[in-house]
């Protein structure tokens, strides 16, 4: 089996999505990635824990692929 060494094509653009406070896109041949972030919002008192951080990535599949 022969593995080929060349890199694949690869690109990013930002701000695509008007919506998030940031966004960006990512393509390397024939995947491409699509990202955007939203926040830092306020916590709950109740919730809220000095010495920790929270992040949470939600991942959906373009639209027909589920």
């Amino acid at each position: 089996m022969e593995v080929s060494a060349s890199l694949r094509e690869f690109g990013c653009e930002q701000n695509l999505l008007s919506r998030p406070d940031g966004s960006a896109s990512f393509v390397q041949g024939d995947t491409s990635v699509m990202a955007g972030v939203y926040g830092p919002a306020e916590v709950k008192v109740s919730k809220e824990i000095y010495d920790r951080a929270t992040v949470e990535v939600l991942i959906q599949p373009k639209v027909g692929l589920a």
